[in-house]
């Protein structure tokens, strides 16, 4: 499913709007985000490393008490798993 979609929006040619579509789609499937923090992110939120992007999500579902006032409440580490902060 993933790979149709990549095909679909990001191939070669493809304009930003197209490659950002692609971007959201893996994101939001890979990281298991809520449509509305995905579409939150800034380009400062995603860090790239070597091996793994860190997303940093600012507002999450799963921090209603808003004790990460100030800072992320969520990282997510591709491949690595979610830090909680």
């Amino acid at each position: 499913m993933i790979y149709r979609i990549c095909v679909k929006f990001a191939h070669e040619g493809s304009n930003l709007s197209d490659l950002r579509m692609a971007l959201l789609f893996v994101l939001g499937f890979n990281g298991l985000f809520r449509i509305y923090e995905l579409l939150d992110l800034q380009a400062l939120d995603i860090l790239i490393h070597h091996h793994h992007l860190e997303i940093c999500i600012n507002s999450s579902k799963t921090d209603q008490l808003r004790q990460s006032i100030g800072g992320p409440s969520h990282r997510y580490r591709g491949g690595h798993g979610f830090e909680s902060r």
